[in-house]
């Protein structure tokens, strides 16, 4: 950096200034042992508007969801439609092939075969 500093006049104004700064701060805080931190809260009254201003945005977005997704109960009226098909469907069956015994079990595989099965 020195060196560069000696080849080059055009930086050496820049940081005589910058080590001044830096003299003048240290000097303005050589008192100081430790660093103050200085904790920023905001006002009451700045608390009360944030929030009520997120619970605007909330209702907003509860309004704007409701009015654009209407849909959303829709699932359920859809899953008992599609159980009243199934019951419609699969109630008339009398036997499923689980549910045949032992002794029909001859009476159920030749009806399998010739395409007819016979209760």
């Amino acid at each position: 950096m020195k060196a560069r500093l000696a080849n080059d006049p055009s930086c050496e104004a820049p940081v005589a200034a910058y080590r001044a700064q830096d003299n003048a701060l240290r000097a303005l805080f050589a008192d100081q042992a430790e660093p103050q931190v200085i904790v920023m809260r905001p006002r009451t009254r700045e608390r009360y508007l944030l929030a009520a201003c997120f619970l605007v945005v909330g209702i907003a977005c509860g309004f704007l969801m409701h009015m654009f997704l209407p849909n959303l109960g829709e699932p359920r009226v859809r899953f008992a439609e599609r159980a009243d098909v199934a019951y419609a469907v699969y109630a008339p069956e009398q036997r499923h092939a689980v549910e045949v015994s032992a002794s029909q079990q001859d009476i159920w595989s030749r009806g399998c075969r010739s395409g007819s099965i016979a209760a």
